[in-house]
């Protein structure tokens, strides 16, 4: 019988376990700003510095950070009101616990104490577990924190996981990046900092119905559809593409009362200007 050698044993590659953490009112006011400076996929407007249109699309930015790698317990932090995600289709494909905080005098810095609080605790957990039990001592060799702000508050927490010898990724605008953030990552090879940026048109939207519950008269334009072969949606459409040349600041709503016919608000400006 012919001797045949026994074949390598190929390892298994075991995905890395991502716990996520957003702080969603950083991300979404800088998104903002960027949004109206025309930095993004967006045109600049001329009537504003930020654009409150600006969504985050959470499940296309959790996508994107966890880049086909197991998603672990992960957290969103923001302050009230919360920026929302209207994208009700997808809504909940990935979890992330959501943390709301009051505002305190405009600040909010209940959102940075309770998200470095996180982060602070759940290193320590998991490197003082991978001590006593083997089991645990892998799942922090396999654990990344993905870590979305630019804020330089997160900084002691994010140094404090890395002296604990766990991956961090740091995820933020470019314009929002603390340099320290850059200094940290020169001083640790278990640190990598990256931007958003280049996914902004995958991980954001604009949402152009007005979330006010009354129209300002002063402020806005009735459009009445005349042709009632077409659909609103297609209608809506189409003002939508054509009042995004104009470079301002714009909401649609559909009239309860004549749901063919929209109101058309332009916060910034007066209907004798428009």
């Amino acid at each position: 019988m012919p001797f045949s050698r026994p074949q390598p044993v190929v390892p298994i590659e075991v995905p890395d376990i991502c716990r996520i953490f957003v702080d969603d009112s950083n991300t979404w006011i800088e998104g903002q700003k960027l949004a109206a400076s025309g930095s993004l996929h967006l045109p600049k407007l001329i009537d504003a510095e930020q654009d409150p249109r600006f969504r985050l699309h959470m499940d296309h930015l959790v996508e994107k950070l966890l880049n086909n790698r197991q998603k672990g317990p992960s957290f969103r932090y923001g302050s009230q009101p919360a920026p929302g995600d209207t994208s009700k289709k997808s809504r909940n494909k990935y979890h992330l616990e959501t943390k709301v905080f009051e505002r305190s005098h405009g600040k909010e810095k209940q959102v940075d104490i309770a998200m470095a609080a996180d982060i602070a605790f759940l290193a320590a957990e998991l490197d003082t577990g991978a001590r006593y039990d083997p089991r645990i001592k892998t799942q922090k060799r396999r654990t990344v924190f993905v870590v979305v702000t630019g804020d330089c508050d997160l900084l002691p927490s994010i140094e404090g996981a890395l002296d604990r010898g766990i991956r961090v990724e740091l995820w933020a605008w470019s314009s929002n990046l603390s340099r320290k953030y850059i200094a940290l990552e020169n001083q640790h090879s278990t640190l990598s900092v990256r931007h958003l940026d280049p996914f902004a048109k995958e991980i954001s939207f604009l949402k152009y119905k007005s979330t006010w519950k009354t129209i300002d008269p002063a402020h806005a334009v009735v459009l009445e559809q005349k042709n009632a072969s077409l659909l609103p949606s297609d209608i809506e459409g189409s003002i939508t593409e054509t009042l995004k040349d104009r470079h301002r600041l714009f909401y649609i709503t559909k009239l309860r009362s004549a749901p063919q016919n929209f109101a058309v608000e332009f916060p910034g400006s007066k209907t004798s200007t428009l």
